[in-house]
């Protein structure tokens, strides 16, 4: 994984061919991709998966939030484009060193049925999985796309530019504490009642988006909107973990992740062209 990462990020930093340079955000994805799926199946293992997947989320959002600051403000002015890529990779290079630090777990699984096919068996002993896993694709799509125009929404109410990127950057912190929350929080009020109380948060920070608002509700709702954003996916992740008992599927969150985000912006722009932000909230 950090082999595709790094490599990936240093050739970007190289090439000058779109194309090439396409190839290499591929590889370098591919490697993040591998990275972040060893990541959830390492916190899914754990005695205290909330805590430790509530961890995970605030690493996340820290690293984020460092380098929004760091990268436009430090790099870019003085080697651009090429800089981000080699800052990046020097910067997330050595964690391959935690590697040294994984230990093998070998598991005894029940044998299979010789008479039961595989294909159907992958399915059939594995549906909750995979409804969860398409859940987590169905939210993810539907967050996505409403924070694709969060800052277009901002635009439309005529918030000026300089209100909108701080509520945003606002936003980051509360992704961060949405993280904390898991992490403390644990399992101390179930797993049920967490998704229940985001997604009430959810309706009312919709609703506010929906309303004539000003600066105060948009930035209270964007906050409120990350915040609780990974206040719920941490338990959702849980949730999926422990289902997986064999340690093989958990490793498709991150892809299910990555296809509602694909998927999400697109849908929500259709959707917003034709008919407008209310008939989308309500979708």
């Amino acid at each position: 994984g950090y082999v595709f990462l790094c490599a990936g990020l240093l050739a970007a930093a190289l090439t000058v061919d779109a194309v090439m340079l396409g190839f290499c955000m591929l590889a370098s994805g591919f490697g993040a991709g591998l990275l972040f799926g060893l990541a959830v199946l390492i916190a899914g293992q754990g005695s205290n998966s909330e805590r430790d997947f509530g961890i995970l989320l605030v690493s996340q959002q820290l690293l984020a939030v460092a380098l929004l600051y760091v990268l436009p403000s430090l790099i870019v002015p003085h080697w651009g484009f090429s800089g981000i890529m080699i800052a990046l990779a020097l910067i997330l290079g050595p964690g391959v060193l935690t590697v040294f630090r994984l230990e093998y777990r070998s598991e005894d699984q029940p044998p299979s049925s010789p008479t039961q096919n595989p294909g159907l068996a992958l399915f059939s002993s594995n549906h909750s999985i995979w409804f969860g896993l398409a859940g987590l694709t169905v939210y993810f799509a539907a967050l996505a796309g409403v924070w694709a125009f969060v800052e277009r929404m901002g635009v439309d109410r005529g918030l000026s530019s300089q209100w909108i990127s701080i509520s945003l950057s606002l936003s980051m912190i509360g992704g961060v504490i949405g993280g904390l929350l898991v992490a403390l929080l644990a399992n101390r009020f179930g797993r049920s009642r967490p998704l229940v109380l985001s997604l009430a948060a959810f309706v009312g920070v919709f609703v506010a988006y929906s309303m004539d608002y000003g600066v105060l509700i948009y930035a209270v709702s964007t906050f409120m909107f990350s915040l609780f954003w990974n206040y719920v996916l941490g338990y959702q992740m849980v949730i999926i973990s422990d289902l997986d008992q064999a340690g093989r599927y958990a490793v498709l969150i991150p892809a299910a992740q990555a296809l509602g985000a694909v998927l999400g912006p697109g849908m929500a722009g259709f959707i917003i062209a034709g008919l407008g932000y209310m008939p989308f909230f309500l979708a």
